[in-house]
């Protein structure tokens, strides 16, 4: 299947290249160790951060999504980490799920596919699970400029009256950034598995995240820009070889609410 066919997804979601990505990424596991993915970042740099920046805000007593959850290695945290009593984390990818099952499952936690762009899916969910308090993750910058609107409509629909949104995204400058790190360094090695999938990061703006997420419509409680966390990376071909370089891109938060501010 070529890009362009992905890209004229019904959906957008590019839900066959996201399962070739993670289908490639599950068979790397081993018992003595992980698959390695782009996403891979120490916890209390990631998750753990992430949640004091959203849960005085959150209603814990509902459940909370981890949507775009990858192999479930912040969920998990989130789940040690959450109040309530209920976490799932939710992917496009069935083999995403499968691995983030194999590798990350604990009691009161659970896996599920969700495609975030297939409105029938996200009504179900929402009418089994309620409003939920919504985790995303570098998630918006894959969705395709013209299926953002579809990714808004369906927020509101998880989050419903009463949950509330933590987003993290990588920031204006990251395109750039990449661009620049990789023609110093070379190509890392988990980047490489993600393009020759088919998936094909974009990009978006602070201004643009506050166009989707407008006052009236929606609150924006806080934000912030935020430093990317240093990770190593080990570069293609290069038998292990680990980049001077560490990668950390410009990436930006915000924490959301539907509706309009009662202030």
């Amino acid at each position: 299947m070529t890009t362009e066919s992905l890209a004229e997804s019904p959906t957008g979601s590019f839900q066959p290249a996201w399962e070739d990505y993670w289908q490639k990424t599950f068979l790397l596991t081993k018992p003595d160790r992980d698959a390695e993915s782009i996403w891979d970042i120490d916890v209390d740099r990631a998750a753990i951060r992430d949640h004091h920046r959203f849960a005085n805000d959150a209603d814990q007593s509902l459940p909370l999504l981890d949507l775009g959850c990858g192999n479930g290695l912040q969920t998990q945290t989130l789940a040690r980490s959450y109040a309530g009593d209920r976490v799932i984390g939710a992917d496009v990818s069935e083999a995403a799920v499968n691995l983030a099952t194999l590798r990350f499952g604990a009691p009161g936690l659970e896996y599920r596919t969700l495609d975030v762009l297939n409105r029938a899916a996200v009504e179900a969910f929402h009418s089994e699970f309620g409003d939920v308090n919504l985790y995303i993750r570098t998630l918006l910058h894959f969705i395709s400029a013209d299926c953002r609107p579809m990714f808004v409509d369906a927020v509101e629909t998880l989050l419903g009256r009463r949950g509330t949104l933590y987003l993290w995204e990588l920031g204006e400058g990251a395109p750039a950034y990449f661009s620049s790190w990789i023609k110093r360094n070379g190509m890392p090695r988990d980047l490489e598995r993600v393009l020759t999938s088919g998936v094909r990061p974009g990009s978006v703006t602070r201004e643009q995240i506050h166009e989707l997420f407008p006052d009236g419509r929606f609150t924006r409680l806080r934000d912030g820009d935020d430093a990317g966390t240093p990770v190593p990376k080990v570069l293609s071909g290069s038998d292990g070889k680990v980049a001077d370089e560490p990668w950390a891109p410009p990436c930006y938060w915000v924490v959301v609410r539907s509706g309009a501010s009662s202030a």
